[in-house]
């Protein structure tokens, strides 16, 4: 298993560890988001896939500022606005 270390030494370690989690939250989206209502009121089941889409989107926010800050001015081939706006096409 994989674990988020964002004090990871190895930048090549760091980089496959960083992709492995944001392809990872990207799936929790893509599962997830189709199962939210576009109208009605809020249920418990609802508030819990919402949960689970905001608490995805927000670790993987942690893992890009992580990732810009070792590595200022890379671009990776992650497309972050999709992923942490989550619009889907």
């Amino acid at each position: 298993l994989v674990r988020w270390d964002p004090n990871q030494e190895s930048d090549v370690l760091l980089k496959q560890s960083a992709y492995l989690h944001a392809m990872y939250y990207e799936t929790i989206l893509l599962i997830h988001r189709p199962l939210l209502p576009l109208s009605g009121g809020p249920s418990s089941e609802t508030e819990e896939i919402l949960k689970s889409c905001s608490d995805a989107a927000r670790a993987s926010a942690d893992v890009f500022v992580v990732l810009r800050k070792r590595f200022p001015g890379v671009a990776f081939p992650m497309n972050q606005a999709r992923l942490l706006i989550y619009i889907p096409y």
